[in-house]
């Protein structure tokens, strides 16, 4: 929820200053529509979902005995 408010605070910064002062005869405004909060969830979980899945490999040949050894 923090990064949509964040994008959208940006959208709407750009589309107020830097469109408008690039093409003062186009009107555009910022709008986010339901569609895209939905894909940027849906992005963000699988995202989230996905990331252990890069660090398996590593979990596999890990010695869980001898590296709770080190941390006593």
């Amino acid at each position: 929820m923090i990064g949509l408010g964040a994008g959208y605070g940006l959208l709407a910064w750009l589309t107020a200053t830097t469109i408008g002062g690039v093409m003062p005869e186009i009107g555009v405004t910022a709008v986010l529509s339901a569609g895209t909060v939905a894909a940027a969830l849906l992005l963000g979980a699988g995202t989230v979902a996905a990331a252990p899945l890069f660090t398996l490999r590593r979990l596999r040949s890990i010695d869980v005995p001898s590296a709770l050894r080190v941390v006593e």
